[in-house]
């Protein structure tokens, strides 16, 4: 024995737990059908998790742009000109094509129709947050056309729409 060996240990009687099936009742070709199934279930969950993971990354990301825009169209100004319009209507229409696109987004993402039912990946999370996301965006750029007086929120903005009265009589001798 070499001086840096380490000492041989005795395996202790322990029982084995209860989730590991005994290999001394079953038959060879069961245990491995039994071993088998367990793999492609444990690869199947593995994959679902990242599949959800990689959904999660892909929910996340509308949020880490919400700043850049927001310092984009604070940059740009508050008078009409083209490169205001400009960034102002591309903070508008992303975030909508992304809510309109929410389920073509992630279809990549869904799991197989022949999957177990425990390795089946639930979206529906992602696509809410997803959405929310895109959600928060779209109101960034609706607070700008508001600062840039676009948008129609007082009474003022709405008076083309009030039916004007015509008068009963005209006096022609004023004129």
């Amino acid at each position: 024995m070499s001086k840096y060996a380490l000492p041989a240990i005795s395996q202790p009687n322990l029982p084995m737990p209860q989730s590991v099936p005994n290999h001394q009742s079953m038959s060879d070709e069961k245990m491995s059908s039994v071993m088998s199934t367990e793999k492609s279930l444990t690869a199947s969950k593995i994959l679902s998790r990242k599949r959800a993971a990689a959904a999660m990354s892909l929910a996340t990301s509308p949020g880490k742009s919400i700043l850049m825009t927001g310092f984009m169209l604070w940059m740009s100004g508050k008078h009409l000109n083209v490169f205001t319009i400009t960034t102002t209507s591309a903070a508008l229409i992303n975030p909508i094509k992304g809510i309109l696109g929410t389920t073509s987004a992630f279809k990549r993402f869904e799991s197989p129709p022949d999957a177990p039912p425990e390795a089946q990946t639930s979206l529906v999370q992602a696509k809410a947050i997803y959405a929310a996301l895109n959600l928060a965006a779209l109101l960034v750029g609706m607070y700008k056309m508001n600062s840039m007086g676009l948008l129609p929120m007082t009474s003022a903005d709405w008076t083309n729409l009030i039916d004007q009265r015509t008068p009963e009589e005209v006096n022609l001798m004023s004129i």
